[in-house]
């Protein structure tokens, strides 16, 4: 269980960074105010292209799909709005 649980750590994960730089679609980053780490991750990598967005969902931490499940859905449902229009 340690083992896995450190496989998943931020200090673990490949560095997405320059992929996400080349993707060619508008990007979508949801993180809840109350994860610190994701939050600086999300507004990091963010930053990095140019048809990215960023939500932050308050009162949500980690889980936000469980912890705010209909802020998540609005988010998800504008998103693919202004996507589609552009499209």
């Amino acid at each position: 269980m340690g083992r896995l649980l450190r496989m998943g750590s931020r200090g673990h994960q490949d560095d997405l960074s320059k992929t996400v730089q080349r993707h060619p679609n508008p990007l979508l980053w949801i993180c809840g105010r109350l994860d610190p780490t994701f939050k600086e991750a999300a507004k990091e990598i963010h930053f990095s292209h140019p048809l990215s967005r960023l939500e932050i969902v308050e009162g949500a931490a980690h889980r936000v799909p469980w912890e705010q499940p209909e802020k998540f859905l609005k988010i998800i449902q504008s998103f693919m709005s202004e996507v589609s229009l552009c499209l």
